[in-house]
Order: structure tokens, then sequence, then C-alpha cells
């Protein structure tokens, strides 16, 4: 008995906590076979929580702020899904183009600071505020990024502010995307409850932008992940919403730089775009990556299409 005592002593140290070391993920490397071009690549980023404190789906404030500098001194400018759409016309030239999400609609993400004479204004240490000082102090970096809201809690959690907030983050030149009505794990609902989870999110929307709401019709899959199959993009292209397509892109995690050149063309790849997590992620980890669309290669006017690394 004595002998056994010790033999657990032995593999025991009061206060000490085994860790396994955190082995950064490598992002998929996309390829354009069919348009005889394995490096067009553009990065969809996904952050989350944007706190002080950094946690597993979260990141602080400053680490939010670094990861911009690196992707701004790295040649990246922003863009929406509207530049998907009109051919990148008033993209910058000589810039690198990337998509910036954030998902669920915390509070950190869009935050009101109320006093007591019943006024209020934008916390400067949330992302809306961050974004718009980084726009201020680097504008060819652009400003737009993809808020992607649930509604399994209340939209970036003030109630009585849910309105001026959606409607100001389209006044700034954000997109308001689809997360679905409880956040449930896309990958695990039956084919029925897919109209559910999005038409009644979108019936969310409606309440407080009205008209606006035909602009929302990207989604953004819970849990990073879509079923496979053609007659999955089918259903869901399918949906409408007041006579307009309710997924028109859609939005997964799987770690792997996005090829656009795939996606607009293709109804398969327009529901499952790739997208990065940038809190399991490193911005400098990301740019060794060669299917990236190189920097520096300009056009010659706004109207001519985007150069793509030979």
């Amino acid at each position: 008995m004595i002998a056994l005592i010790l033999l657990c002593l032995a593999g025991y140290s009061a206060g000490v906590v085994r860790i396994e070391p955190f082995h950064e993920p490598e992002p998929a490397v996309t390829s354009d076979v069919e348009y005889g071009n394995p490096t067009s690549g553009i990065p969809v980023v996904c952050y989350h929580q944007v706190s002080g404190i950094s946690s597993k789906y979260g990141v602080t404030p400053g680490a939010l702020w670094s990861d911009l500098e690196a992707f701004y001194e790295a040649g990246f400018s922003l863009i929406t899904t509207v530049d998907l759409e009109n051919g990148f016309l008033q993209f910058p030239s000589g810039r690198r183009p990337m998509i910036l999400t954030f998902d669920d609609g915390w509070q950190d993400n869009f935050s009101f600071i109320e006093y007591p004479d019943g006024s209020h204004s934008t916390d400067p240490g949330c992302v809306v505020a961050i974004l718009a000082d980084f726009t201020e102090e680097y504008p060819d970096f652009g400003g737009g990024a993809i808020f992607f809201v649930s509604w399994d809690k209340i939209p970036f959690e003030q109630e009585e502010f849910v309105g001026e907030k959606l409607n100001m983050l389209i006044d700034m030149g954000h997109e308001v995307g689809n997360h679905t009505w409880r956040h449930r794990h896309f990958i695990g609902l039956m084919a029925d409850q897919w109209s559910p989870a999005i038409l009644r999110a979108m019936d969310g929307f409606y309440q407080y932008l009205g008209m606006r709401t035909s602009s929302i019709s990207s989604v953004a899959w819970p849990g990073g992940a879509i079923q496979k199959g053609s007659w999955v993009t089918d259903r869901l292209m399918a949906m409408e919403y007041d006579g307009l397509p309710a997924v028109d892109l859609g939005f997964v995690v799987d770690g792997a730089i996005s090829s656009f050149r795939r996606v607009l063309p293709d109804p398969d790849e327009r529901v499952r775009i790739s997208r990065i997590d940038m809190s399991q992620y490193s911005v400098y980890r990301l740019l060794q990556w060669p299917n990236l669309m190189t920097y520096g290669m300009g056009r010659s006017n706004l109207h001519d299409p985007l150069p793509w690394r030979p």
C-alpha cells in the first residue's frame, strides 16, 4: 500500500496543471485548377468576442488592433460582399482584398455607454469604435466589416438600442449578416429546420430595419459548417424573404483561404465560403501561405479586373 501511495505522489505536484501546448492550425490551400490558377486566394477572417480577456473564441482589443496593423502592412484593404458582386470596382489599386467578419453579436462588438442625463455614446473600446479609429489612422484600409448577428440573445446585448445599432452599422458602411435564429449548429439540423432558422432571424431584423432588411442575404453557419451536396445548395438558395433571396452567400469556418474565382460562378461554393478563426491563428502564419493574392499588382483603372497571382 505504501509503495502504491508513493507511486501516485511521484506523478503529482500540488498546484500544477498539465496543459497541452497550443499548435497553431495550418490553413488549407485552396486550388483554382479549373481556372488554371492555384494562387488566387482572398482571406476571410473571423472574430467572435473582443474583450479584455483572451479566450477560446475571443481576442483582446489590443490583439485585434495588432492584427489589423499586420494586415494593413501586408497590403490588405477591406472589401464586403457588395464589392464581390460589383467586381471590385471601388477597390484601390495596388492593395490586396480581404474580408473581416464578426460572429454572434456580442456587446463588445458594438456597445453604448449610457450617462445619467439619458444620453449615450459609442464605447471607445468596442469593435465598431476600434474599426473607426483604425480607418481614421489608415484611410486606405477601408472600414467595412460584416457583423453576423444571431438571435439566441439580444443582438449586442442592450435591448433598448438594438434598432439604433443595426441601422448605424449599415449607415457606417458595415454589413449586417444572418447568424440564424437560435444559433444551433447547422450541421446537426434536419433540412426542414433550415428555413425557420434563417427566416425567423430575418423577421427579427425586419422589426428594426424594415425595408433595409433586403440588404441581408449573407449567412454564417453556426458551428462553422454546412452539409455537403448540391441539393443542400439548391434548397438554401431557393429560400426567399419578402421576394428576395434569403441566402445568397454562406460562410463556414474551415481554416482555408477562399478562392473567389470559384465562389462567384459556382452556387455550391457560394454557400461554403472559407473563413479563418483568428482566435486560433496568427496573421504572420497566414501570410506564409502561397495561395494569397500578391501585393502591389496595380490596375490601369478601376474597371479592369483585379490582377491575380500567376
